[in-house]
């Protein structure tokens, strides 16, 4: 995927956050904090819920290393991309490469060049 490519399909945070909340819950937002299905869009707040069990409020950023970044979203998504070519085009190696990943609760994972990774990570789904 070429940049222009990357700006047309996201170059918005809401395009971004579409992506994600997709990516993250497919049709069903689910509560960060308790999995629960009994949530609310907010309507003055773009991209956030309520929990109307445990009453917490969350967006699809809630718990990534998207949370507490001052970069926008499609700020993130050209350089995720960017790196996920790289790994493609690279000659594999043993060293351990940061890679950030969506849904977890710690901020970094780890991904050797060599194959191995995280369950968590897949490599085939489609940006």
């Amino acid at each position: 995927m070429n940049l222009i490519q990357i700006q047309k399909k996201y170059g918005n945070n809401e395009k971004c956050r579409a992506y994600l909340e997709k990516l993250r819950w497919g049709k069903t937002v689910k509560c960060t904090k308790c999995n629960s299905t009994n949530v609310v869009k907010l309507k003055k707040q773009v991209g956030r819920y309520h929990c109307n069990v445990c009453k917490t409020t969350f967006s699809v950023i809630s718990d990534t290393i998207f949370e507490e970044s001052r970069l926008p979203l499609p700020t993130w998504f050209n350089g995720v991309i960017a790196y996920a070519d790289d790994m493609k085009q690279s000659e594999p190696k043993d060293e351990i490469i940061p890679l950030p990943y969506i849904g977890r609760t710690e901020r970094y994972g780890g991904m050797k060049r060599s194959g191995e990774r995280d369950a968590n990570v897949s490599t085939d789904t489609e940006l």
